[in-house]
């Protein structure tokens, strides 16, 4: 499996024409655990050019309410921001990268830090204690140190050759179409592929050795309605791993929003319990035979996203999507992501696992949500806790299946290791020119000129133009 870097892709990162050289993996990552609306750091390169300000993105009734604000309502914000790969800065130059640390309040922070990862050194961390409202100024190193590693083609590769890596590109191929679109065959203006509906799921008579039991199996009627094809299909969920865990609920419809899958699970001691769902499309009204059922002939890519995925210092949710087709993040996110890649049996896949903060109630805040695609009618998911301590604690895990959701993120970091291969070639459409292999490049076909025109304009970190970032 490909390994994946989440990197910020909102941001237009410009550098002076002398700083381009070697790059170098960077993450800041703060952490307020009091007064978080109060706060703000603002990120600098050595050209004075401002990269990326950080504070708490939380959304409320108020807009910028809970950002460098003294009157804010939210107190509590924990967040990683990808830069990504920022360019070494030679030695013929004095400056360095820097922060600048504010208080709304022109106080120091009650409670927080600041960590710069860079290359993978956890150093400098920063506590605030000299912050006030103008600002405090540190400098962080982004050079050739004789140690710490480079960004390479191999952990980041750039397809188009354009200076932004693959994994921030929304174009890889720079043919001027989304990879949403070619890869996933999702379209941003015309998003009309089915979603999944969980409502009203009803245990499947003999299966297992009775509800919320291994082997189960739930029925949830019409929950995929293909209005293009006019059918319904159905969805059998099969619990096929229990691990130290009890189904409470396998679908709370009377919570935060009846069309989720919302499953409560309580977790007993440590290490990963957990419980893994296989879900299947099934033609409408399938018959479940000895716990046996077909899949529907006809393939969906599905796709959705998991909400809410917090945690504490001693244990976090975490979620593993088996064999996923495409999976990515906000950025930023207080979520880490997890490969599977190891030698063994149980190795294929990728997932997600929450930070050490909880937030109250069903929070739909974006540094909690992760995205998934399938593209099969058949897929499994684990919902897991990673405790630490030999304890006892129940929990609600919330999925969406409208895979459109992807547009609604701020700055999709996505990885895909399924795209849609329209020719055959082995080469998947975001990365092919020619992804029906006719002889016409697909810039041609999709645009209404007579002939291919290249994008001549400055790219920004998503690589796409400046002046047209709607895609």
């Amino acid at each position: 499996m490909r390994k994946i870097t989440l990197v910020l892709a909102i941001i237009s990162i410009v550098f002076s024409s002398v700083i381009y050289g070697q790059t170098k993996r960077v993450k800041i990552t703060v952490d307020w655990s009091d007064q978080a609306h109060e706060n703000l750091v603002e990120v600098y390169d050595p050209a004075n050019n401002l990269l990326l300000s950080i504070c708490n993105n939380i959304e409320t009734a108020v807009p910028d309410d809970n950002c460098f604000n003294t009157t804010g309502t939210e107190n509590t914000y924990a967040a990683t921001y990808d830069l990504g790969c920022l360019p070494t800065v030679p030695t013929n130059i004095a400056d360095e990268y820097y922060l600048i640390l504010k208080s709304a309040d022109d106080l120091p922070w009650n409670s927080g830090s600041v960590i710069v990862n860079v290359a993978g050194d956890d150093s400098p961390i920063y506590d605030g204690s000299g912050v006030n409202a103008t600002g405090e100024t540190h400098d962080f190193i982004v050079r050739d140190d004789g140690s710490s590693p480079f960004c390479d083609v191999d952990d980041f590769p750039d397809s188009d050759n354009d200076g932004v890596i693959d994994f921030v590109d929304q174009d890889d191929d720079n043919d001027g179409i989304l990879d949403t679109q070619e890869g996933l065959e999702l379209n941003q203006f015309d998003c009309l592929v089915p979603s999944l509906s969980f409502e009203d799921g009803v245990y499947v008579d003999g299966t297992g050795s009775g509800p919320g039991t291994l082997f189960a199996v739930y029925r949830f009627e019409n929950a995929v309605n293909d209005d293009f094809n006019d059918d319904d299909y159905d969805v059998l969920l099969k619990i096929t791993e229990l691990t130290n865990t009890s189904i409470e609920n396998i679908d709370d419809d009377t919570v935060d929003n009846a069309p989720f899958l919302q499953s409560e699970l309580t977790f007993t001691g440590s290490g990963v319990p957990g419980v893994t769902y296989e879900f299947t499309i099934v033609d409408d009204g399938e018959p479940v035979v000895n716990g046996n059922y077909n899949p529907s002939a006809n393939i969906f890519r599905i796709g959705g996203t998991t909400w809410d995925c917090d945690g504490t210092p001693t244990y976090q949710e975490s979620v593993r999507y088996y064999n996923p087709s495409a999976f990515g993040l906000d950025n930023p996110t207080s979520l880490t992501t997890d490969i599977y890649d190891e030698p063994g049996v149980d190795n294929d896949g990728a997932g997600i696992t929450a930070g050490t903060v909880t937030y109250g109630g069903f929070s739909t805040n974006t540094i909690l949500r992760s995205y998934f695609q399938f593209s099969s009618n058949q897929f499994s998911i684990r919902m897991q806790l990673k405790n630490s301590q030999e304890t006892t604690h129940t929990r609600l895990y919330a999925m969406s299946f409208t895979q459109c959701d992807i547009f609604d993120y701020k700055a999709p970091t996505l990885t895909i290791l399924q795209g849609k291969d329209t020719d055959g070639d082995l080469v998947d459409n975001q990365l092919d020119l020619d992804s029906d292999n006719d002889g016409i490049p697909d810039n041609v076909e999709f645009q209404s000129t007579l002939g291919y025109v290249a994008p001549t304009m400055t790219l920004d970190g998503a690589g796409l133009p400046v002046k047209d970032e709607d895609g």
